[in-house]
């Protein structure tokens, strides 16, 4: 039988922790651990029709790194952070709403960075959708969102990511 999954010390005083054999079982372990869900690009499409402007109901955000925006474009109206910078710069553009009945008191941070650059009270309850390629690495991003304290209610995938949005067809804006 093989493992897909080891068990390994981190130091001789530490606790133990799990590593993965395939980039795939990491993903699917931090799906299931933190309830991530996926949105389907014909969902996210809807969410541009449903007000009526043309622009979503949610946040969406690129996690890819910028040689590939530039070379395939972006879902219009995306926010663009790179994976690398995710979480550090993630406030400037979306408020976090800690729900601290939902987060487990071992997940809860200590203090919630909070933001008033490019900021608004109305995105603090609008759901985000993550993308990337394919949406393996937006799950990793999404995890990162709900351990500094966004619901996972509102943290979303975009299942097939960019790859997918653009082979159906649907808008794509370029990056200068």
């Amino acid at each position: 039988m093989h493992r897909l999954a080891t068990t390994l010390p981190r130091a001789a005083h530490a606790s133990t922790a799990t590593v993965f054999s395939r980039f795939t079982d990491l993903v699917n372990a931090s799906r299931a651990q933190y309830g991530l869900k996926d949105m389907t690009t014909k969902e996210l499409f809807a969410k541009f029709k449903s007000r009526g402007t043309g622009r979503p109901s949610v946040i969406i955000v690129d996690v890819r790194e910028r040689s590939e925006m530039e070379k395939e474009g972006v879902i219009p109206g995306a926010i663009l952070l790179p994976r690398g910078i995710l979480e550090r710069d993630i406030t400037k553009f979306v408020d976090v709403n800690v729900d601290e009945a939902e987060a487990p008191q071992d997940q809860r941070p200590a203090e919630v960075p909070t933001s008033t650059a490019s900021t608004s009270s109305s995105t603090s309850s609008m759901p985000i959708v993550l993308y990337c390629a394919g949406g393996l690495r937006s799950i990793l991003a999404a995890e990162g969102l709900v351990r500094l304290g966004y619901s996972a209610n509102r943290v979303w995938n975009l299942q097939g990511g960019f790859d997918q949005w653009k082979e159906e067809g649907y808008d794509v804006t370029k990056v200068d």
